[in-house]
């Protein structure tokens, strides 16, 4: 077990020997986050002083910086080391065997899984996601951070659903139609509104011989579209809810699951719409 560990998928903790540790300020724990996001990536004073201090002069924002890290050293005065390395002008987080960050995992998880073929390191990839990046965590008085937060949370929700195409695409090659079934539901409690997916899972159903919940979904997905956007399915998913009404459903997976982005429906992780998919 590391002696740190750091995960940013959900609502950020910090925890020592696994008990968790409280960072107090905002101002520190944001500057945490950001260079955890960028291993052993060399990022300037002036940078990060204008991100988090930006309404400041320079001097008030490097001296800013300076008492933020010298806060960061002492709540991490424990660590037989400080995983934070300033040399000159520049500042990094230093990667090491004893801390692991939810980030680094999920990149060592869906490259074994590429490399591997291995769903099971998919599965593990996925299960690191507990929510949005960052979720509840922001800076008000920092419009530069609010706005990379952002950023980030769209990148990694992207990400998440890219991996849990490749786990369903995966399922669907080897004729696992339950585990499939299972992740695509998972997939859709993060992006309900993805209608690709409501598509694979209708296909999924009906090739279990469950017309009833194929059914079922499409209303699902019909309710969905007209609460969240106010339209209706598209002429691709209503084809096939007739197809599955007149038995003539799909017998494999007409495309692959991998292909989320299609439909311009994408985004939205709301707690609003998280709950709408059980």
């Amino acid at each position: 077990m590391p002696l740190l560990e750091i995960d940013l998928l959900g609502p950020p903790v910090a925890r020592y020997q696994g008990r968790e540790i409280p960072l107090g300020a905002r101002k520190p724990a944001a500057l945490l986050y950001y260079l955890v996001s960028r291993p052993a990536y060399p990022l300037g004073r002036a940078q990060l002083a204008t991100l988090l201090w930006e309404e400041h002069s320079e001097a008030e924002g490097r001296n800013s910086l300076s008492t933020a890290l010298n806060r960061l050293r002492r709540t991490f005065s424990m660590l037989p080391f400080f995983p934070i390395v300033a040399s000159g002008d520049s500042i990094a987080w230093q990667p090491n065997p004893d801390v692991r960050t939810d980030l680094d995992r999920f990149a060592e998880l869906t490259s074994l899984a590429r490399d591997a073929g291995d769903g099971s390191a998919l599965d593990a990839a996925v299960a690191l996601y507990r929510g949005p990046f960052l979720d509840g965590f922001d800076v008000r008085d920092s419009v530069a951070f609010s706005e990379w937060v952002q950023q980030e949370r769209e990148r990694w929700h992207q990400r998440i659903l890219a991996t849990y195409g490749e786990l369903i695409e995966l399922d669907q090659r080897r004729n696992q139609n339950s585990a499939a079934i299972l992740h695509v539901r998972q997939a859709l409690r993060i992006d309900p509104l993805q209608e690709q997916l409501h598509r694979t899972l209708m296909g999924l159903y009906y090739q279990n011989g469950d017309r009833a919940s194929a059914l079922a979904q499409f209303q699902t997905c019909e309710r969905l579209l007209r609460e969240a956007l106010d339209v209706g399915p598209s002429a691709e998913t209503r084809s096939l809810r007739d197809a599955i009404v007149a038995g003539r459903g799909p017998r494999s997976a007409s495309r692959p699951a991998t292909d989320l982005d299609g439909e311009a429906r994408l985004g939205c992780v709301c707690k609003y719409c998280i709950h709408l998919v059980s």
